[in-house]
């Protein structure tokens, strides 16, 4: 007797298959319980689920980074506002703190500065030279 061969799925089929598991993704189910399920639902190998997962999950993570995306653009947008605000009414430390906050989202703090005493890395400067050069007030430092 001929051995019974997987039929394809659809395109829309796999559509819908893909959706149901990024809900139980999103739900918190694990890849093992996610693959008894498609075995048991759908008959399909674990391979199979395999692919369908890492599909969902794809989809998940281009959702979210577009969300994410839209979500800091409003929280900027906002935060100009509120900056803006602080500067008219003459609330400078607000205003700082406020720049600061836009800043970090978008990364600026990450930034790093070096600074240099006599075109020397600061780390390379031994700390009698740091102290005579500060001693100097020379406002070069």
């Amino acid at each position: 007797m001929a051995k019974d061969r997987a039929i394809r799925a659809t395109d829309a089929t796999m559509t819908e298959r893909v959706t149901e598991i990024q809900r139980y993704l999103l739900n918190g189910y694990t890849r093992s319980y996610i693959i008894q399920f498609a075995e048991k639902k759908w008959k399909l190998a674990p391979r199979t689920v395999d692919d369908y997962i890492a599909r969902a999950t794809a989809s998940i993570r281009e959702i979210n980074g577009v969300e994410r995306e839209d979500n800091l653009a409003t929280i900027v947008t906002n935060q100009w506002d509120m900056f803006r605000a602080a500067r008219d009414t003459g609330q400078i430390e607000s205003a700082r703190k406020i720049l600061m906050d836009i800043a970090k989202l978008r990364g600026l703090d990450e930034q790093t500065i070096q600074h240099f005493v006599n075109e020397r890395p600061l780390a390379d400067v031994k700390d009698e030279e740091l102290d005579k050069v500060l001693g100097e007030g020379n406002g070069r430092h």
